[in-house]
Order: structure tokens, then sequence, then C-alpha cells
């Protein structure tokens, strides 16, 4: 059975856990978003500080850094290439 929030009014906070009370994925979901979790449990907030509590009690920063891009190729120097362009 899957557990879902469906274009919610506000936007909704949500955590979903396993089977074993371990927490699987978190998110929000606002009125133009729809989803759904295939994990038993989902527990939803209306507001962003007490989601950002629960997950903050269960070691899980809810504001990571986004990553960094990688830094795009150098092409290869003219100069450097063989008559194959290699």
């Amino acid at each position: 059975m899957a557990n879902s929030i469906d274009f919610p009014t506000e936007t909704k906070w949500f955590i979903t856990y396993n089977d074993e009370d371990v927490i699987i994925s978190w998110g929000d979901v606002t009125p133009e978003e729809t989803m759904s979790t295939g994990q038993p449990v989902l527990t939803t907030f209306d507001n962003e500080e007490d989601w950002a509590e629960v997950l903050i009690e269960n070691g899980i920063n809810p504001y990571p850094e986004p990553p960094v891009p990688p830094e795009p190729p150098v092409p290869p120097n003219p100069d450097e290439l063989d008559e194959n362009g290699y």
C-alpha cells in the first residue's frame, strides 16, 4: 500500500520510515505537487520547524550544502596534439 500526499492546500513536509522505524526519505510537497512512497510510515508536518527538529534529533541535516559541480574538462592544447589530433 502506498502512502501519498496529493496537491496539499499548503506546503507539507514529510518523513518516511521503513517497518523498522528507520528514516528513509524526507522533503516537502507544495500545492502544485504530489508524492507517493512505498514505505509503510509517512509522517507529515504542517511547519518546517517541527519537521527539521525531528530530522536533527535523528542525526540528519535537513539543509545539506548542495553538491559542488565538477570542474569542466580542460580542452587539449592544440600545440600538444600530434598530426592525428591526439
